[in-house]
């Protein structure tokens, strides 16, 4: 899905497909286009990644997010909001308990101060399986 134009308050902007949040610009200034842009572009990257991979958490470096921006930045890209934990420096808002993952599957870098871990669940084991039996399926069911 592409970065499409779209129009806020106004203003011109883009978002990321049909339903993203629309990031407006100051017509005329480049740097805020582009600025725009990049960001749309970076919540698409957001929710491409939730939906081919289980994200565990949320983890937003505490040095550019402090919790009300970290809980915006999930709210406005599609993320649960519901447990948040806090370190010295990172703000983790978990998105399903971290006893759900079979196997992790490491960090994966979202935006700006921004990571996910990533596991792989049940869920994404049972639907894999499923996928299998029905290929194994058409393979000896072929003559």
């Amino acid at each position: 899905m592409p970065v499409k134009p779209c129009r806020s308050d106004g203003k011109p902007g883009f978002k990321w497909g049909d339903s993203g949040k629309c990031y407006t610009y100051t017509p005329g200034n480049e740097t805020s286009r582009k600025r725009a842009k990049d960001k749309a572009a970076k919540q698409g990257r957001a929710i491409q990644v939730n939906k081919s991979s289980d994200i565990q958490a949320l983890i937003f470096d505490k040095s550019k997010f402090n919790r009300t921006s970290a809980l915006e930045w999930a709210k406005s890209h599609g993320f649960k909001t519901y447990t948040i934990r806090e370190t010295n420096n990172t703000i983790r808002i978990r998105q399903f308990p971290p006893n759900d993952c079979l196997r992790s599957g490491g960090m994966k870098k979202l935006d700006d101060g921004v990571n996910a871990y990533i596991c792989i669940t049940s869920n994404k084991v049972n639907n894999m399986l499923n996928v299998i039996d029905g290929l194994l399926d058409k393979l000896l069911n072929c003559k």
